[in-house]
């Protein structure tokens, strides 16, 4: 029992060093939006402020801060919907969501006054509900569970290929041959690890500058996500294989002039999801 003591004692100790080291040379950890989600994996947390950090090049990077509503979107909370109000849902990943702009400069802001004064006799809103990294699989179970809610009178579905394919592709715990290799380990553990792994993910994110520190590198995500395949407490053993991304630009890969199977799989995953959330707007036309 004495040495189990001593263990922890020590291991406290070293984080909290760890900690304080990291708070000395970056700061403290700036605010943190996202939480985890059963079906989505994660999403934005209601009524929050989270920050995006831009990299700009030469080891110089800035920090946007994003406001999230209580609906879980960006942007205000929206009262009931008037009479004369016509409402436009944008649904999309982060160019919907405007990951490296302005809460004011986002597409639904700019939009929003030029379309306001082209219909002279009601008040159009355009509603936010883009989130970053999601695929049309996340979109759909955002339409139904927070945007049919608000009531749109259209929506407008984004889609770009060079993402969506690859963010299809993660349902089915997939992926394309070249990829983006931060965002795709820190999601398998999400989505692996369990309620009680992404909870301690997503806390740790908001409290520790350290622990965001690591969270950016792949050979620690790596190693996190073969603790978690190893640990009958909490996670699935087995973990997939994640091979290595082979080395080439992952936003090229629709491009290429071959597809292989595993993109064809994701384009024929993606269209059907399309399709779906089309068939869920006519539903309620």
């Amino acid at each position: 029992f004495t040495v189990v003591v001593f263990n922890l004692f020590f291991l406290v100790l070293g984080v909290g060093v760890m900690e304080t080291g990291a708070r000395f040379l970056y700061g403290p950890p700036p605010p943190y939006g996202f939480m985890f989600h059963p079906r989505r994996i994660y999403t934005l947390r209601p009524d929050s402020i989270g920050v995006s950090s831009i990299n700009l090049g030469n080891n110089k990077k800035t920090d946007i801060l994003f406001t999230v509503s209580r609906h879980g979107l960006r942007g205000p909370t929206y009262a009931p919907k008037q009479l004369n109000e016509f409402r436009v849902l944008l649904l999309g990943d982060s160019f919907t969501f405007g990951a490296c702009v302005r809460d004011e400069e986002t597409l639904a802001n700019l939009l929003e006054p030029i379309l306001d004064t082209c219909v002279a006799d009601r008040k159009v809103t355009l509603i936010n509900a883009g989130i970053g990294g999601y695929g049309p699989w996340q979109q759909l179970d955002v339409l139904e569970e927070v945007g049919f809610d608000l009531k749109p009178d259209v929506v407008v579905h984004q889609i770009l290929m060079c993402n969506d394919i690859a963010d299809t592709l993660r349902r089915i715990d997939s992926y394309p041959r070249a990829y983006e290799g931060t965002m795709t380990y820190v999601l398998m553990l999400l989505k692996h690890g369990g309620v009680h792994v992404a909870r301690i993910h997503m806390g740790l994110m908001a409290h520790s500058t350290s622990y965001r520190a690591i969270s950016n590198n792949t050979t620690m995500l790596r190693l996190m996500l073969r603790l978690v395949s190893l640990n009958r407490l909490w996670g699935r053993r087995g973990l997939p294989e994640i091979r290595p991304s082979e080395s080439r630009p992952h936003h090229l890969e629709v491009r290429l002039r071959k597809w292989y199977p595993e993109l064809e799989q994701g384009w024929r995953l993606m269209k059907a999801d399309i399709l779906t959330i089309r068939e869920a707007c006519k539903q309620r036309e």
